[in-house]
């Protein structure tokens, strides 16, 4: 249990947006399924659109895993293929 909780504080990351005022298009970024497979507010949907809404360089991926209420590795995932995306920039601490 010790070394998930280290693993966990070491993987967090701090994002800034690269475009903070308005909405990406995410569709063609391959980060929002086709509306044909699309299921009901799904864990991995949620998750992007919360790191895309709280990446505002102040706010951790910890931070967001406690106001989505997603797994950490959920939410990690997302800001990786949002960084992919190059729509976030990771923050140096």
């Amino acid at each position: 249990m010790l070394r998930r909780v280290v693993d966990v504080v070491d993987r967090d990351a701090v994002y800034r947006s690269r475009n903070p005022k308005g909405e990406p298009q995410l569709g063609w970024r391959g980060l929002y399924p086709a509306m044909g497979r699309q299921r009901a507010a799904s864990y991995d949907q949620m998750a992007r659109l919360w790191v895309l809404n709280l990446a505002d360089s102040r706010h951790s991926l910890l931070d967001m895993v406690d106001r989505a209420a997603v797994p950490f590795a959920t939410v990690r995932a997302a800001g990786d293929a949002q960084v992919a995306a190059e729509l976030l920039d990771p923050v140096s601490a």
